[in-house]
């Protein structure tokens, strides 16, 4: 039914097409943000982290272990909740992705103590000309802070959320129909 102004002139819009298509709307958009997002996200996130991480040649292993964590959710009333997981830890469990993140201060390492089974526990390792060392215990020196996700995401949010914007235009507009909505 084409909506009619006072003056019995006739606007040409079908109110029922036009909530048709906000229906349509409704449904799509929750898949839209989600499928959207992610893919910004990878491409201006992860991916610069991953470059970042490559450039300064961390292990293959922990730049493949940062990837987009929970699916992106909303949260309150005008913003989304996502986060990025880097989660490789060494074979003892320590969290190596987390030291290279935030760092870690020097610290005194010792051999562990006696036991039954171990008399005399000493630290053994390789030095780089592949000798053999013994050490009673030795300063690990401290590492600093790269920053790689909280520096990424600090320069690439305006961006993601500018785009996500354009995008949500675009898709509102392509549902919607070029004549029923318009962006100032």
């Amino acid at each position: 039914m084409k909506k009619k102004r006072a003056d019995g002139l006739s606007t040409g819009i079908d109110v029922g097409d036009i909530r048709l298509r906000m229906n349509q709307v409704q449904i799509e958009y929750p898949y839209f943000v989600h499928d959207t997002l992610t893919k910004l996200l990878q491409e201006h996130i992860i991916e610069k982290i991953q470059r970042e991480m490559k450039l300064d040649k961390i292990s293959k292993k922990i730049i493949e272990s940062t990837r987009i964590g929970e699916n992106p959710i909303p949260y309150k009333k005008k913003s989304i909740k996502w986060s990025i997981v880097s989660d490789y830890k060494s074979i003892d469990g320590f969290p190596v992705a987390v030291m290279i993140e935030h760092g870690r201060k020097a610290y005194f390492i010792r051999p562990k103590k006696p036991t039954p089974s171990r008399k005399n526990p000493t630290l053994r390792f390789e030095n780089k000309r592949r000798q053999t060392v013994f050490s009673k215990g030795h300063w690990i020196p401290p590492y600093h802070a790269r920053k790689y996700v909280y520096e990424t995401v600090q320069e690439n949010k305006k961006k993601i959320k500018r785009e996500l914007n354009k995008k949500t235009h675009e898709f509102v507009r392509e549902i919607m129909g070029e004549t029923l909505f318009t962006v100032p």
